[in-house]
């Protein structure tokens, strides 16, 4: 009997590390969650070869387009922005305008799907000016009303960093407090580049889009399509949208 009981505790012994070690590997293991989508050129293309990053502050992935267009990643959860810029490789890759999404947030959905148009570059805009030359800023604005460019607005959430509300555009009229965006055709006659807004998961496109920055809402027209945060998307004439701790809902 004395036998069989130190066999008995040498095993329980040797079970106690085991296990701790099982439960230690299983704390190890991380979950990810899918991002994908097709990435496409002006006139509706796929487009292969395209480099596509995504960056949190702990993570970053790169990967390049197949010959469908095709990207598919598994990130873990956290906030992220992501680029995609076609390469050097390619010709004619400086006509086309580098795409960058704001932070968004993986882990709430086990799939996001971001379907992309790289868009013509913009052209150069050489601002003529009377009188004491304007500070770089205020030219920089000046040239982003006639000829185009990107906006970015904070609005306050519980992540950090918080979320931002970007808005790609080619013409802008700033009336008050109000922001009026509109779109127009690049480069070619058959290549219209509407306004385009994202926020965390949310994708909008029209032609003219009125922002408030103080109502945090976006009044848009024009061939409106909203993809949201599952890849769904809707089209309507126009859309009044509110933004708020990472989602959109109707204003009216």
């Amino acid at each position: 009997m004395r036998i069989i009981a130190f066999i008995c505790i040498g095993l329980a012994q040797m079970a106690v590390p085991l296990l701790f070690g099982q439960t230690a590997q299983a704390k190890r293991e991380t979950r990810t969650f899918q991002v994908r989508g097709t990435i496409r050129d002006p006139l509706g293309d796929v487009f292969p070869g395209i480099d596509v990053v995504f960056a949190s502050r702990e993570v970053t992935r790169k990967l390049v387009t197949d010959g469908h267009g095709f990207y598919d990643v598994q990130l873990p959860a956290g906030l992220y922005t992501m680029t995609a810029q076609a390469s050097e490789t390619i010709p004619g890759y400086r006509f086309l305008e580098k795409y960058r999404r704001p932070t968004f947030q993986v882990g709430t959905f086990n799939l996001i799907k971001f379907d992309i148009t790289l868009n013509p570059a913009r052209m150069t805009c050489d601002m003529v000016t009377l009188g004491d030359p304007p500070t770089p800023e205020v030219q920089e604005e000046l040239a982003k009303d006639a000829c185009g460019g990107e906006d970015l607005f904070d609005i306050p959430s519980q992540w950090d960093p918080t979320l931002q509300l970007y808005i790609r555009f080619l013409r802008r009229l700033q009336a008050g407090q109000k922001r009026e965006y509109s779109g127009d055709i690049v480069a070619n006659p058959n290549v219209y580049a509407p306004v385009r807004i994202e926020y965390n998961l949310f994708t909008l496109e029209a032609k003219h889009v009125i922002y408030d920055p103080k109502e945090q809402t976006v009044e848009a027209t024009g061939e409106v399509v909203l993809t949201d945060e599952s890849g769904k998307t809707r089209g309507a004439p126009r859309m009044v949208l509110r933004f708020s701790n990472g989602q959109v809902s109707m204003a009216q």
